[in-house]
């Protein structure tokens, strides 16, 4: 994928004509393709979008497949029920990063199975941080090279991998406040819990 990206000539934008996860099991399940979207999806999508944050300046246009019903959706209904997948909290916990400048940053220690992804608007730093290990949590240090305060965050997670939102039970797997950083006197600890999905805000300190 990283090849892909730097081949791209400059004056070509790439058009992502549709994304997300497809089951096997849906191919055969009526209507068609009707999927059910677990925490685990929430996580590859967050991974795919962070993909297409990182190469923005190609990517201009990415559609997820699809909105409502089908595929990798953010939206179920059943007549008049209707129910929002965890892909839609994460679409919601992403919104941050409209408008924003894809910031780079450097890594003393490889992540393993962390994944993280940072931009910055009107001076407020938002950074994703995706935790693809299922069964434990990880620790996560980082500092900035300019003074920043702690303004809020969120946390998508679930009771296990499989967990979902059903007409039964709609709020099972919900974006939550996120737990907040332990500032230390050279930057910001946190706890990023086991398949999980966050994003924290940092505002720069002028003066």
């Amino acid at each position: 994928m990283k090849v892909f990206f730097k081949t791209l000539k400059p004056q070509v934008d790439l058009i992502i004509g549709e994304w997300g996860n497809w089951h096997g099991a849906s191919f055969a399940h009526r209507p068609a393709l009707y999927q059910q979207c677990t925490m685990r999806d929430a996580v590859t999508s967050a991974l795919t979008l962070d993909i297409f944050h990182r190469n923005c300046k190609a990517v201009k246009m990415a559609c997820v497949a699809q909105t409502v019903n089908v595929l990798n959706s953010l939206i179920l209904t059943d007549g008049d029920q209707c129910v929002r997948t965890p892909n839609y909290d994460v679409f919601q916990m992403y919104k941050v990063h409209r408008g924003g400048e894809a910031l780079n940053f450097n890594t003393k220690v490889k992540p393993d199975k962390l994944f993280l992804f940072a931009s910055v608007k009107k001076d407020v730093v938002s950074v994703n941080i995706v935790n693809t290990e299922w069964q434990k949590e990880q620790e996560v240090f980082f500092e900035f090279p300019e003074d920043c305060k702690y303004v809020g965050g969120q946390t998508l997670k679930g009771d296990s991998p499989q967990a979902c939102n059903t007409f039964d039970d709609p709020d099972r797997v919900r974006a939550q406040e996120a737990e907040m950083p332990v500032e230390t006197t050279d930057g910001f600890k946190i706890q990023i819990p086991a398949a999980s999905v966050n994003v924290y805000q940092f505002q720069i300190v002028k003066g």
